[in-house]
């Protein structure tokens, strides 16, 4: 590889603009997520009777990375639960150029327990826009069909063996860009849908 820049990275590494933007669009972001925050504090308090024991009922922290398959992203991990045997979280994230997800991330003892009720209730959603996690992994994010796919396009034996036999449980919806001041009134709604997938009515 040559030491020497090409034009466009010349150009690039001449103009600073692109970092004050940046700056501006995190702290943005940054800011949503806060409302976001707590708005789902005020949620929490009314669900909490349908989350794991031992839950971590501290206030969320908002955390940022810069290498997420080589693009900077914010996290938003409210309200959760990481622990060895189990995994609840609900991840709202922000990926540079991909807009915003937020995703019910189960797991362990506590998926174990509420499969029966979450195998019955998911065969009976049709919503356009969830998606289910179909990879190995459940630490990928991005939305390639290798990753997730539509609820609505997965055949019931597929939908059901994903919640009777998977390791984890992945459910996500996303949010274009264009629409971040829409981010905490729609992360919200959100948490109250998928929630109903085992809480009781």
């Amino acid at each position: 590889m040559t030491t020497r820049f090409t034009s466009d990275e010349l150009r690039v590494a001449s103009d600073p603009t692109f970092f004050y933007l940046k700056h501006q669009v995190t702290q943005k972001v940054a800011g949503q997520l806060g409302k976001l925050h707590r708005a789902l504090r005020q949620t929490v308090e009314a669900q909490a009777a349908a989350f794991p024991a031992g839950w971590d009922e501290r206030p969320g922290k908002i955390s940022r990375g810069e290498n997420y398959r080589l693009l900077p992203y914010l996290i938003l991990d409210y309200p959760r639960l990481f622990r060895h045997d189990t995994t609840f979280a609900y991840r709202t994230m922000f990926w540079w150029g991909h807009g915003f997800s937020c995703t019910l991330h189960l797991q362990g003892v506590f998926l174990d327990q509420i499969r029966p009720v979450l195998q019955r209730r998911l065969l009976s959603r049709a919503e356009p826009d969830w998606w289910v996690c179909v990879h190995d992994s459940p630490w990928e994010y991005h939305f390639e069909d290798d990753n997730y796919q539509r609820l609505t396009a997965l055949p019931d034996a597929r939908r059901e063996a994903l919640v009777a036999q998977g390791a984890f449980l992945k459910l996500s919806r996303r949010l274009p860009l264009e629409a971040v001041d829409q981010l905490p009134d729609f992360g919200v709604a959100t948490f109250q849908e998928f929630i109903t997938l085992w809480a009781k009515p």
